[in-house]
């Protein structure tokens, strides 16, 4: 199976887009309930009995690596060990409940509240090859903004890179500003993925070409590690062609047009 193209149908699968807001204020006040509501998630996990179990990636990961640089975080994604495990086990179920009740517990008397044990479940088959299963879960705060938070665990995907540590820095509640540790996927494999992501979808998503752009600031490609890039040319990356406007609200953080990014992650790859 091309492990490639089956992470990159999670982010095919429907998501809950933000609210239209009367003002710049009501955005920011909605985006900072969302990312607290995110962080009790997170602590959740780091502080359950699967912590090992469950490695981070995604938007999350390159805010804690990257902070204001990267993406503003909407979701959370989560590759679960052991590879051959079987998202419908019954100890992956265990691990579902068990963090949907941590997540619940976890917020009962914080500002930001999130339902854990009402989370709607769905599998994610439709949108790939790899088997996976969603959370989503309803978050609200005393302040009045409200929302849904999706976390997805990716069953029976290879990590052919060992797992790192990182530390999330989230926001208050009764914690106060904190960090939080996970496991994690290490920035190699991150810009693995996103490469493979940019190269196989038909239509390439705005955030994988800047999240691409970001790592390979740092990290080095080893086309080894996932699917689909044996044969990589850093010349491929220059045929890329992304919409300026889906790029610009995609990415607020970016400072110029996609064709800048596509440039210069040809050159950071090169």
């Amino acid at each position: 199976m091309d492990r490639g193209a089956a992470v990159s149908g999670y982010r095919a699968a429907p998501s809950y887009d933000e609210p239209v807001f009367g003002t710049p204020q009501e955005r920011a006040d909605w985006r900072a309930a969302r990312w607290e509501a995110l962080g009790h998630v997170l602590s959740a996990v780091s502080e359950s009995p699967w912590a090992d179990d469950l490695v981070l990636r995604g938007s999350v990961l390159l805010r804690a690596w990257y902070g204001d640089a990267a993406r503003d975080p909407g979701d959370v994604d989560f590759v679960v060990l052991p590879s051959d495990l079987h998202a419908r086990d019954w100890w992956s179920r265990g691990v579902l409940d068990g963090v949907e009740r941590l997540v619940t517990y976890r917020t009962g008397y914080e500002e930001i509240e999130v339902d854990g044990t009402a989370a709607e479940r769905s599998e994610l088959w439709p949108y790939s090859d790899s088997p996976g299963v969603r959370l989503s879960m309803r978050w609200r705060s005393d302040a009045g903004p409200r929302g849904r938070i999706q976390a997805d665990f990716s069953f029976g995907e290879p990590l052919p890179a060992e797992p790192d540590l990182v530390l999330v820095p989230v926001p208050g509640g009764v914690d106060g500003p904190h960090e939080v540790p996970l496991r994690c996927a290490a920035p190699g494999l991150s810009l693995a993925w996103k490469v493979r992501w940019l190269l196989a979808d038909s239509v390439p998503q705005p955030k994988d070409l800047y999240d691409a752009w970001l790592l390979a600031g740092d990290a080095r490609l080893d086309t080894g590690l996932v699917d689909g890039l044996e044969h990589f040319d850093p010349e491929q990356i220059k045929l890329l062609r992304i919409d300026a406007r889906r790029f610009a609200d995609a990415c607020p953080q970016a400072d110029g047009p996609p064709e800048r990014y596509v440039r210069e992650l040809a050159e950071r790859l090169a």
